[in-house]
């Protein structure tokens, strides 16, 4: 990820792997999502989900709430 942004000239510092999880939990509980459909969206099993929400970082969002719709749709799946 590093590398195409830096191809695009757009800095990457900050960026790791682990940032697009942090923002796809973040923006899916933000967009009204439930615990249990977070955990399915990052497939995690244990509570470690919860370390990847950041509230403080995003407001609400049309995107937000449609990746909660997605993670909704995913927990059925799970399920």
């Amino acid at each position: 990820m590093k590398g195409a942004l830096e191809r695009k000239g757009l800095s990457s510092e900050g960026i790791s792997g682990h940032s697009f999880r942090i923002r796809a939990a973040t923006a899916a509980a933000e967009g009204g999502a439930s615990d249990e459909e977070v955990k399915a969206l990052g497939r995690w099993k244990s509570r470690e989900y919860k370390g990847y929400i950041r509230r403080e970082e995003t407001k609400p969002s049309g995107a937000a709430k449609k990746l909660a719709e997605g993670a909704r749709e995913e927990s059925k799946t799970v399920e």
